[in-house]
């Protein structure tokens, strides 16, 4: 039976190869999006790859088999589940149409710092690491940080495939966003 520490380590190997694999996917489909966006309101571009995803996690659920009938309360997951649809929807409509309207290679970088927003408000809420998460947090580090790299994605296929060039700040930002995650693993 493995131990304790093989399991974590296991469980960061498996956290960090799906956080790698959401970069590659969501890079890509903000590629894919951004691009059609040019040539197709967002609006519209938005409602169709979205409409996609429910159609999909519709059939996962029922291939799984594990739906849990929603709790029409707030502490239950449907409500903040449409809140947080709604605010999804609006704020991919806003992305794909500043995709579209500007530089993929500016935009996408700049639209990563969402991922502040959910630390702010944990940290001002006061939330704390336990003790449990302490020890963890390097691990959890890795993932986070390789779950975070998309905008790399989105900002190199634009330069492949829509002749966008970076400037020497975005060559800069790459190199220490990789080298972050060089010092995260190793650290």
């Amino acid at each position: 039976m493995p131990t304790r520490e093989a399991r974590a380590g296991s469980l960061a190997a498996m956290g960090s190869l799906l956080a790698l694999a959401s970069s590659i996917l969501w890079g890509t489909a903000d590629f894919l999006a951004g691009n059609l966006s040019k040539r197709f309101k967002a609006l519209a571009v938005t409602g169709v790859s979205q409409g996609f995803g429910l159609l999909f996690g519709l059939i996962a659920i029922a291939i799984q088999g594990k739906f849990i009938a929603p709790d029409l309360s707030w502490s239950g997951y449907f409500l903040p589940g449409v809140v947080a649809g709604v605010a999804g929807f609006i704020g991919l409509t806003a992305f794909y149409t500043g995709l579209a309207t500007g530089r993929m290679g500016v935009v996408s970088p700049i639209s990563s710092l969402s991922v502040l927003i959910p630390l702010i408000v944990a940290l001002s809420q006061g939330e704390r690491p336990s003790t449990m998460h302490a020890t963890t947090q390097g691990l959890v580090s890795v993932a986070m940080v390789l779950g975070s790299l998309f905008p790399i994605v989105t900002v190199l296929l634009a330069f492949k495939f829509l002749h966008e060039r970076l400037h020497r700040v975005q060559y800069l930002g790459i190199g220490a966003a990789l080298t972050g995650v060089i010092f995260i693993s190793v650290l």
